[in-house]
């Protein structure tokens, strides 16, 4: 599962701080069991589909750890978006005004509740152009959470 993209530029932040937060994560990795997550939907919102989970205690002590972990490296200068109430994945993106029914006819079929097993911690390099209808991710590292 991926976790909310920090606001940072891919060269923005020294290869020394990015070090220092991949050693942050691997310990908030280290330190989380992993865990499952009811997930609820599909869901259709003014630019993509998705499903969600209600408010989930784990995900929520996750995502304080990564968030608390990039304020030790980063600073505080720059605040950090509004933290997510709950975990989402986004099935998909749409920027161009069309007609939505297909949509959410092919939605219709998926099959829910469905549960979401996190396994592991990614940090992201995130390239977005919404007027293009880009969505970039890349993958710069991936930490294992601990054995169960």
């Amino acid at each position: 599962m991926r976790q909310p993209r920090e606001p940072r530029g891919r060269n923005e932040e020294d290869d020394e701080a990015l070090s220092r937060y991949s050693d942050a994560l691997a310990a908030v990795a280290a330190n989380t069991a992993p865990f499952a997550i009811p997930m609820q939907g599909p869901w259709l919102h003014d630019y993509g589909a998705g499903v969600a989970a209600p408010e989930d205690e784990q995900w929520k002590q996750l995502n304080t750890a990564t968030r608390d972990a990039a304020e030790q490296v980063f600073g505080t200068e720059r605040a950090l978006p509004a933290p997510l109430r709950r975990p989402h994945v986004s099935l998909g993106y749409g920027t161009a005004e069309r007609d939505s029914a297909p949509v959410e006819l092919a939605l219709s079929i998926i099959k829910t509740p469905a549960s979401l097993t996190v396994r592991s911690l990614q940090l992201l390099a995130v390239d977005v152009d919404p007027e293009a209808g880009v969505f970039v991710w890349d993958v710069i590292s991936t930490y294992a959470v601990k054995s169960s």
